[in-house]
């Protein structure tokens, strides 16, 4: 196969004056030719990678693009029960928090119906464990036990 010559304006210019045919085939050609470029620079670029390579030693634009790996939802599965603590059998205090007006601009605020309702259970303190220390003297009789002889 005939690679055209590198072109110029007067190349162009002669082409150009032969008509559409010419144009479209130049066009054609030269698409042609730079498919067949990349293409033998890819090969030659997997070819001369040996398998014993090291991964690090390979060029980055060389090496093949790898998919992105899809990230593990988080949570549970659909359709799965939820899970939760119990609503505290008994209940010590009781606090209502309401603004009284509104935080932006001031107004006064309508009450609505939606409340939201948090359980907060206080886990007392346990005692932190004492050290102490025992200690045993062994004692002896200095005198001897009376009524016997010695």
């Amino acid at each position: 196969m005939e690679r055209l010559a590198a072109l110029d304006v007067e190349g162009a210019r002669r082409i150009y004056a032969s008509g559409e045919e010419a144009v479209v085939f130049a066009w054609l050609e030269l698409a042609k030719q730079l498919a067949e470029t990349r293409l033998v620079g890819a090969n030659s670029a997997a070819a001369d990678a040996n398998p014993a390579t090291p991964s690090v030693m390979i060029p980055v634009f060389q090496k093949a693009t790898t998919t992105a790996r899809r990230r593990k939802k988080s949570g549970a599965k659909v359709g799965h029960a939820g899970a939760h603590r119990a609503v505290p059998e008994r209940i010590v205090h009781h606090q209502e928090h309401r603004e009284k007006v509104c935080p932006d601009c001031g107004g006064p605020l309508n009450r609505c119906a939606e409340t939201r309702t948090l359980y907060v259970e206080d886990i007392p303190l346990i005692k932190a464990p004492s050290s102490s220390t025992k200690t045993a003297t062994a004692t002896a009789a200095t005198t001897e036990p009376t009524g016997q002889p010695s």
